[in-house]
């Protein structure tokens, strides 16, 4: 099976990029963990975002466990959520879509802001479902993560939202701030 390039061309103009651009690497995985990879099949460098936890990393235990966390943290979050609540849980699910969507250079990785310390401030633990979402828009759009591991993806994103609404939710409460 050729590569767009063909074989000696492609293998040169991969090594030639990844050896004057730090950041980029070398290889045929199509994911999203490290600081780059190459595009399945194509020899185009893209760069990976280091946020989301690529397919094939993880063990099927540890899989299972965050599918289970996740899902029993947004049956929770869904739980607790009315009517009145869903705009508000559309526009933070929004603003970390697009938020984590753009990518901020530094040295040979990137940075992102996500925004779960606010959406969990502000969401409790409808920030669950929100991040789910924005994962969801994530993989879909932009390939990164994966379907398997999008359970902890959402666990590493949220659990962090719901520790900042526990941690600060009361102080927001008792000065009668709404938000």
């Amino acid at each position: 099976k050729r590569r767009s390039g063909g074989g000696k061309a492609w293998k040169r103009r991969v090594q030639g990029a990844a050896g004057r651009r730090p950041g980029f690497a070398r290889g045929r995985v199509c994911g999203s963990i490290g600081v780059g990879n190459v595009a399945q099949g194509t020899g185009e460098l893209i760069e990976a975002t280091g946020m989301h936890i690529a397919d094939g990393v993880l063990s099927a235990p540890v899989l299972g466990a965050g599918a289970a966390v996740a899902a029993a943290g947004v049956a929770l979050g869904l739980r607790g959520m009315d009517y009145e609540r869903i705009p508000r849980v559309g526009v933070l699910a929004s603003a970390f879509f697009v938020a984590s969507a753009i990518h901020v250079k530094l040295g040979p990785t990137s940075a992102h802001l996500i925004l779960n310390g606010l959406t969990g401030l502000v969401l409790g633990w409808a920030a669950f479902p929100a991040i789910l979402v924005g994962l969801v828009l994530h993989l879909v759009f932009f390939g990164f993560g994966g379907v398997a591991t999008l359970g902890v993806n959402t666990v590493s994103m949220a659990a962090p939202a719901v520790v900042c609404y526990g941690l600060f939710g009361r102080l927001l409460r008792s000065r009668s701030v709404s938000l």
